[in-house]
């Protein structure tokens, strides 16, 4: 995160002239702007009081959710994301703190923590533009590195990293682009679903110890489409597998989603998956199937054109469906012979986060949501 280097030790003054907005356990800073604190309340609406009928038990035990309906899944998140910053909110002399003194657990630190990244686009000016990014667990780190407790001053309340459970996340434009919606409706279902399942992505950054503190993510390999970036896990638990699971078990129970957003929610689930540089079996044959799927698509689409178009084109139409067809009986001879006991030295790694911070019980994260949702009628 090119963020941290503009760290500073130096303490500050806790002023301010605006007051955070809390929704469901959760405080926005108001350096967000209102229309997107007001999405984010939807979705989070979305997430509590949308009934699971078919709870993904993969996501469940990944994430290690006893149950799979909303206000369990609430939980989770509001137990790893407690503050929320706007993209113009900066970490310099005037918002960062620091305590001498606090002492830190004995524990290593992770091998790839300095090559955490915001979670970003690149706008046509090709300036990053920030989607989603757990600015806790990067200054946490920092601070553990230099044996200096870390904080920030959150419109005036003084919030100390003593883990990266305290939860601090940054929220830009990008998690709200035109171009990444799934609906022209920015509330409609499909469109919460895709920002949840970013949420759960940056919410997992928030757990482990020592070695798997932050879930850091590693380098892609140069077969992989992301080559170079630090955009990939060798963790079948980490914030990919998260992420994408989370809104698999999501668009599993949307009832209002059409087959085109499924479809669309499908592929971006496969994309998180395929980050796993070592796929467990169920993963591989879902990526495999996704694959398949979108090949059927595309000749579907070729069969419904060809009959407005010229001889010579409708020739070439039949010979890269002929293509698309010998393909889709390779993926699917592949999916077949994905073996079920697969060798795998996928790393599994401790979830457990370290630190200090106050747990928030299912009874007390319910309350809350219920009250915040109450106020917004």
């Amino acid at each position: 995160m090119k963020l941290l280097a503009v760290l500073t030790l130096a303490a500050t003054t806790l002023t301010s002239a605006f007051a955070a907005t809390e929704f469901g356990g959760m405080k926005f800073h108001s350096s967000m702007p209102k229309v997107q604190i007001d999405q984010l309340k939807v979705d989070l609406g979305y997430l509590y009081n949308t009934p699971v009928t078919r709870p993904d038990p993969i996501f469940m035990g990944t994430a290690q959710v006893t149950k799979g309906d909303g206000p369990n899944m609430h939980n989770w998140l509001v137990n790893r994301v407690r503050y929320i910053v706007g993209e113009s909110y900066q970490l310099d002399d005037r918002t960062v703190l620091q305590t001498s003194g606090y002492k830190f657990p004995n524990t290593p630190l992770p091998d790839a923590f300095s090559s955490m990244q915001a979670d970003g686009e690149k706008s046509k000016e090709n300036k990053p533009v920030v989607v989603m990014s757990n600015l806790g667990g990067a200054v946490y780190l920092m601070g553990k590195q230099a044996n200096v407790l870390l904080g920030v001053n959150f419109d005036g309340e003084k919030v100390m990293l003593t883990s990266a459970r305290v939860g601090l996340l940054q929220v830009g434009e990008g998690l709200f682009l035109p171009r990444f919606l799934l609906n022209p409706d920015v509330n409609a279902p499909a469109n919460s679903i895709s920002r949840l399942g970013t949420l759960f992505h940056e919410a997992r950054h928030s757990d482990g110890n020592g070695k798997s503190n932050s879930f850091t993510h590693d380098i892609c390999p140069p077969n992989h489409p992301y080559k170079g970036a630090a955009a990939c896990e060798f963790s079948v638990n980490g914030s990919y597998t998260v992420g994408g699971l989370s809104e698999k078990h999501m668009l599993m129970n949307c009832t209002k989603c059409s087959e085109k957003e499924l479809g669309a929610l499908t592929v971006k689930v496969a994309d998180s998956l395929n980050r796993i540089l070592k796929l467990t079996p169920d993963a591989k044959r879902f990526v495999i199937q996704t694959q398949i799927d979108q090949k059927k698509q595309t000749i579907e689409q070729y069969k419904a054109m060809r009959p407005s178009q010229k001889p010579d084109v409708q020739a070439e139409i039949d010979a890269e469906i002929k293509n698309l067809e010998a393909r889709i009986a390779q993926l699917e001879n592949d999916k077949r012979n994905v073996p079920s006991n697969m060798p795998s030295k996928n790393i599994i790694l401790d979830p457990r986060p370290e630190g200090q911070w106050q747990a928030i019980s299912l009874q007390a994260s319910q309350q809350m949501m219920d009250r915040s949702l109450k106020i917004r009628k």
